[in-house]
């Protein structure tokens, strides 16, 4: 699966420095374990693997608290446990996670996995959280106009695979036959991550490896703008068009 990351800057940088408090923030500091696996025969650089977990202080809601680092539980969401990892499974590599938004009592956040088997592979879990309550944002609790919301980002979509296809056209590949249209619905609209300049709406096309580097990005940028009229205005998103 392909990763999708929202580079407002580098994920070093976020990997490496705090988010720094602010009002309706969280401060979320990165705390660096490397793992050592006990399993037999493994190569070196299978020998260990790396989690960044994000330490979060700044809520003084206990029970917020504990619903965000459920939210935010790498093994949970990625369906492991640390015990697996630690014998003679060794896919995974590492996980991390990525920041785009952190103020006015909003914490979008992404979850990376990283490993490798015959081939490196990527998978990223994206969520926005209301800090007040600590829990992941429901589509219908920021949205309005669902239908026609849906009508935009396919529409989106299109242009994108249209230019997809003629640029592997141009390099004498065909890759028309493993697009497949988002088909979006309600449910897949929780994919979805902010920054200051506005909403992404994230879609993974699943290509096999082979042609992975022809994989339309699956990104669907909308500035606070252009998204105003579907953004309800009582929600936790409405003070970004109020």
């Amino acid at each position: 699966m392909r990763i999708k990351i929202l580079f407002a800057t580098t994920i070093a940088f976020f990997l490496s420095v705090s988010v720094f408090a602010q009002r309706g923030s969280v401060t979320i500091v990165p705390k660096k374990n490397t793992y050592k696996r006990t399993g037999k025969n493994l190569a070196d650089y299978k020998k260990t693997f790396k989690v960044t977990y994000p330490t979060v202080s700044g809520l003084r809601n206990a029970a917020a608290k504990r619903n965000l680092l459920r939210t935010l539980n790498y093994w949970k969401n990625f369906q492991t446990t640390l015990d697996e990892n630690l014998g003679d499974y060794y896919w995974l590599d590492s996980f991390s996670y990525h920041v785009t938004y952190n103020k006015n009592s909003i914490l979008s956040i992404q979850l990376i996995m990283e490993g490798s088997g015959a081939y490196p592979d990527q998978s990223v879990k994206t969520f926005v959280i209301d800090l007040k309550s600590g829990r992941r944002v429901q589509i219908g609790d920021v949205f309005t106009n669902i239908g026609k919301l849906l009508v935009k980002i396919d529409k989106a979509q299109k242009v994108e695979i249209k230019s997809a296809i003629a640029t592997a056209k141009k390099d004498g590949e065909n890759i028309a036959d493993l697009i497949q249209s988002g088909d979006f619905t309600k449910n897949k609209l929780d994919e979805f991550s902010i920054t200051n300049k506005g909403v992404t709406f994230l879609f993974d096309y699943g290509f096999p490896h082979a042609v992975q580097a022809l994989e339309p990005n699956g990104e669907y940028f909308f500035s606070w703008t252009e998204i105003r009229p579907f953004i309800n205005r009582g929600g936790l998103l409405g003070k970004f068009i109020n």
